[in-house]
């Protein structure tokens, strides 16, 4: 139950700052992109992983996701500062509401 409430609470909170930090004009399509890569990209990943845990088992196939997980993580973090030195603090907050 708790794991259920701390996914409900992750995806509301996703969601909503996804449409806080994205300007209007680019709202629909932020949003289609943000839902192809948490709704239409799982059926993808679990063919991998389950061809992976077929094959290697389901203990290395967790840790080959959680790896690739890690590495990909640090890898746009670090192409992310590079390309944006600047801003390497804190994000920033959301813009003021219109009048």
């Amino acid at each position: 139950m708790a794991l259920g409430f701390a996914q409900i609470v992750f995806m509301t909170s996703c969601n909503t700052t996804v449409q806080i930090a994205v300007p209007d004009e680019l709202r629909g399509r932020v949003m289609g992109l943000y839902a192809l890569v948490f709704a239409g990209m799982t059926p993808i990943g679990a063919l991998i992983m389950g061809t992976v845990a077929e094959h290697w088992g389901v203990s290395r196939a967790c840790a080959v996701g959680g790896g690739t997980g890690l590495v990909l993580i640090l890898a746009l973090t670090i192409g992310w500062r590079r390309r944006h030195p600047a801003s390497a603090g804190p994000l920033p907050s959301a813009p003021p509401a219109a009048p």
